[in-house]
């Protein structure tokens, strides 16, 4: 039995030895010879050319040829990547120089079948040969009226999502409808929504929108011919963006804007707003709940609109705050858009390709750039405005659309990070504007030994880290049969007050067994 001092006595004594760290190399995987069947020696050769092979069939499992595949990257629209291809008489498509990115989609179908979206994700080389089935499509319509039964026109989809028989998961909103060429209809005279082509059978998701009336939404209507339901749309709160250049003038009628707000409590489908809405009169108009909402975003292909709105609990905003039910009337600013170009590297200088770029204007003053990073904190998020990213290419250069003002760039990478961890520079109307070279450290990995109070190793102990920011999952192993642990970061954490990174880190190793216990402080900008 333990005496009551023992395990304070252990959790103070037992050590933990830290060695220094960096980027360790794993060792190398010894490969073993097997016979290759033919499609395993087919997905190699694939490999070799990143390319992905589809088999394009029927429903009675008869190939489809003429059918279309088409790759697009998702960046918050579906952008055409310029690969394509078209299925022989076996209904065979190969597309080759697939990037592996992580928001690549294609796109497989033909006139009189419904087409599949699947997302572009290779783990292994078997998963490089494809089978689609391409169902035949079926109209399905909702009947939309008002809370007294009367048809309602000019109403439509603010998206729907189901999963293909593929299964896959497919999400068309209104302006994915528009970059992928779709139809996207609206309810006529008698309040009678058509639907998109889909298939027989399938469990549908989808939100209606009026911009007089509250969305309403739908779960798991079971796709058939013909009426699918009924759709009562009901009056709520009103809110108005009123839309101005920098000089005062008026944004035309007619442009798209897609509107974004999230509410604070349920889902955005549910309870928010995310559609694509035309100016009309300078203004965006629409009907939402009485609810209080936490962020408001406006999007468009021709400018920035800014600034974001939030409405957190730390920092309320009144505006976003409808739930007494009184109308909202919000003001904000069309940006021009400006290219800005610059180039990522390594502590050699060495390119880093595909790494993403993102951008932020945190101020309409371009002066505000020569300002310390603390004091840019403080402007706080009142004047800020999302603008858009970009993956550096083979060169490490990347190419994307900013604003003139203070513009902030941070580079997202796994496994590295930059000092400092955000670049301020300055946009002005000279162009095209040229940022500096953003450096990229690679992030430590954490080796040492667990020893216990008379110094010798313990193995089986639970090594993690721990850190006061937030971020990815910090890594947790068990130390080996010399005490020894290996513990690698994908990134360094963010600091909780939002402000940069947070270097300072914990090695916790403890033993519940055992009672005991060890912690020590690591500095992850500096080996030790």
């Amino acid at each position: 039995m333990y005496k009551p001092w023992s395990f304070l006595s252990a959790l103070v004594c037992a050590g933990i030895v830290m060695m220094a760290h960096g980027v360790s190399a794993d060792p190398p995987v010894q490969s073993t010879s097997a016979v290759a069947t033919p499609a395993e020696q087919n997905a190699a050769r694939l490999a070799q050319k990143n390319a992905v092979q589809w088999t394009i069939r029927d429903a009675d499992g008869r190939p489809i040829p003429d059918a279309s595949v088409d790759v697009y990257l998702w960046n918050g629209h579906y952008q055409h990547l310029g690969l394509s291809a078209v299925s022989n008489h076996e209904g065979i498509a190969t597309i080759e120089g697939i990037s592996q990115n992580g928001f690549s989609y294609a796109r497989i179908g033909k006139a009189g079948f419904v087409a599949d979206m699947m997302e572009l994700v290779i783990n292994s080389n078997r998963e490089r040969l494809q089978t689609i089935t391409l169902q035949s499509p079926v109209r399905s319509t909702i009947e939309v009226c008002d809370a007294n039964g009367m048809p309602i026109a000019g109403a439509e989809l603010t998206w729907l999502q189901y999963t293909s028989n593929n299964g896959n998961a497919n999400v068309l909103t209104k302006s994915a409808a528009s970059d992928l060429g779709l139809t996207w209809g609206k309810s006529d005279a008698n309040g009678v929504l058509e639907l998109p082509p889909l298939p027989l059978d399938v469990a549908l998701k989808l939100t209606i929108f009026h911009p007089d009336y509250v969305s309403q939404s739908f779960s798991e209507l079971r796709v058939r011919s013909g009426l699918l339901s009924a759709a009562t749309l009901n009056q709520g709160v009103r809110m108005e963006i009123k839309l101005r250049h920098q000089d005062g003038s008026v944004v035309k009628d007619g442009a798209p804007m897609e509107v974004v707000l999230f509410p604070q409590t349920g889902s955005i489908n549910e309870s928010g707003i995310r559609h694509q809405i035309n100016v009309r009169d300078g203004k965006l108009s629409m009907t939402v709940q009485p609810k209080n909402f936490n962020e408001l975003r406006v999007r468009s292909e021709d400018f920035y609109v800014g600034p974001m709105l939030h409405n957190f609990l730390d920092r309320p905003n009144p505006i976003l705050d409808l739930s007494d039910g009184e109308s909202a009337a919000i003001e904000l600013t069309a940006y021009p858009k400006r290219k800005l170009s610059g180039r990522v590297v390594d502590a050699e200088g060495n390119p880093k390709p595909g790494v993403h770029v993102s951008a932020m204007l945190v101020s309409p003053d371009p002066e505000h750039a020569s300002r310390s990073f603390e004091s840019i904190k403080e402007l706080g998020l009142e004047q800020a405005t999302a603008l858009e990213g970009a993956d550096t290419d083979k060169d490490g250069r990347y190419e994307l659309e900013v604003t003139g003002g203070t513009v902030q760039l941070e580079v997202i990478a796994t496994g590295f990070y930059s000092v400092p961890e955000t670049t301020l520079l300055a946009v002005t109307d000279v162009e095209p504007a040229v940022a500096d070279d953003i450096v990229l450290l690679p992030v430590p990995v954490l080796t040492g030994v667990v020893v216990d109070p008379d110094g010798e190793p313990m193995p089986g102990m639970i090594c993690k880290v721990v850190s006061d920011g937030f971020g990815d999952a910090l890594p947790v192993k068990a130390s080996g049969p010399a005490g020894k642990f290996r513990l690698a970061l994908s990134r360094i954490p963010y600091r909780r007050d939002a402000g940069g990174l947070d270097y300072v880190a914990y090695v916790m190793a403890f033993h519940p067994g055992k009672l005991l216990g060890g912690i020590t402080q690591v500095d992850l900008r500096k080996p030790q």
